[in-house]
């Protein structure tokens, strides 16, 4: 099941809450609506096991996948699913992983974050980046990061939002298919 995240204004470093009992596939049929029907009612979630169908809609409608299978996503400890929804509509997702270091200590690297069009400049970003950082506190992470291409002036305003600084690095790829 899933960890719900109450948001009260700017102060989201302590989620409230826990393991909920919530059905899971509550929203799933609200992801099919368009345009979403925002009513400033935000409610953060983070995934996990149980949570199959709502994680299927949610990389159905933001990756545009025709057969996503999130099972194995879902069931490994390391990956952070959230999702935001605003009333019965799911407005964004963000993933993440956790990263184990030779040394033994934790950090996080936030790989995707994603609001919906209709429904961008409400803080939901914002919102789920600071659960993404409550839930790393919480697991003993001494640091989160994320990489964004340099022209990508929202991606810079809402890291440097939630306090994140940015770093000159430069990153190499390899393409294995």
């Amino acid at each position: 099941m899933f960890k719900r995240f109450e948001y009260r204004g700017a102060d989201l470093n302590s989620p409230e809450g826990g393991l909920s009992g919530v059905d899971p596939d509550c929203n799933v049929a609200a992801l099919e609506r368009d345009p979403i029907g925002l009513n400033g009612s935000m409610e953060i979630r983070l995934l996990g096991r149980g949570d199959e169908a709502l994680a299927r809609g949610v990389v159905t409608r933001f990756k545009r996948s025709d057969s996503p299978d999130p099972r194995e996503f879902l069931d490994d400890p390391r990956t952070l699913l959230f999702v935001v929804e605003d009333g019965n509509a799911v407005a964004g997702w963000l993933y993440a992983y956790e990263l184990v270091r030779p040394d033994g200590r934790r950090a996080s690297l936030l790989y995707e974050v994603e609001v919906a069009e209709e429904a961008r400049g409400r803080g939901y970003g914002r919102a789920m980046i600071d659960a993404l950082l409550a839930e790393a506190r919480s697991r003993g992470h001494f640091e989160t990061w994320v990489l964004a291409e340099p022209d990508n002036e929202a991606a810079e305003a809402l890291y440097s939002a939630t306090a994140g600084r940015g770093t000159p690095q430069v990153m190499f790829t390899w393409d294995l298919t």
